[in-house]
């Protein structure tokens, strides 16, 4: 069995993960001179989603929501892939499906798309306003591991090719507002800065003019 982890985000479990047991020092060196040295390319499988109720709910709003499954849940996807790579993903191939029209009429239901990463890493992601989801899925060609559920608030569970991994629980919200006080207090930099966001948006707009266009789009 793997060691616990205790208080840390997403950002944190998955780098430590990463780092520390998954791929260790090569991927270590990759992640910090982004040479490739025989390093197995990595894929990734991330999903989140729920089955929505409530048709007159502001998230069915575009006004409101700014988009569907996509600009609500599929963020959380990009994040994920973006802080396990410590890359930028080059390019995003994307398509959107609908079972219900009517309650989707302004916003997208449910979207599939996949980034590349410099070095032939590819991520696939799925996010729905119609299924439930909430998996993390990480391989390469010898070693994997398996977060699910990996986006909820509580209850985090993880298997890798060589055992489970316990979490302890923590308050994710204490730790967020925690770590906001202390960069104001002490004039540091964030890590959820609003410079991330916007290279999460240039994603998610990457994503919506694929399926516009029906074509690959570059980040």
């Amino acid at each position: 069995n793997f060691p616990e982890l205790g208080n840390c985000n997403l950002q944190c479990l998955i780098l430590n993960l990463l780092l520390n047991y998954f791929l260790g020092e090569v991927f270590n060196f990759f992640r910090t001179t982004g040479q490739y040295t025989g390093l197995d390319n990595f894929h990734f499988i991330i999903k989140l989603g729920f089955k929505i109720g409530d048709p007159t709910q502001w998230r069915l709003r575009k006004a409101l929501a700014g988009g569907g499954s996509m600009m609500d849940l599929g963020i959380y996807a990009i994040q994920a892939a973006r802080y396990s790579i410590d890359k930028e993903p080059v390019s995003v191939t994307a398509q959107e499906y609908k079972t219900d029209y009517e309650k989707f009429a302004e916003v997208e239901e449910s979207v599939t798309w996949q980034m590349e990463f410099p070095g032939g890493h590819v991520s696939n992601s799925y996010t729905s306003y119609a299924t439930p989801a909430n998996n993390l899925y990480i391989s390469t060609e010898r070693r994997w591991f398996n977060l699910m559920p990996a986006f909820s608030y509580g209850g985090i569970k993880g298997m890798t090719n060589e055992g489970e991994i316990n979490f302890r629980p923590v308050n994710q919200q204490a730790v967020q507002m925690d770590t906001h006080s202390k960069c104001i207090l002490d004039n540091l930099e964030s890590d959820a800065s609003g410079e991330e966001g916007l290279k999460d948006l240039k994603v998610i707009e990457a994503v919506y003019k694929s399926i516009q266009s029906g074509t690959k789009v570059k980040v």
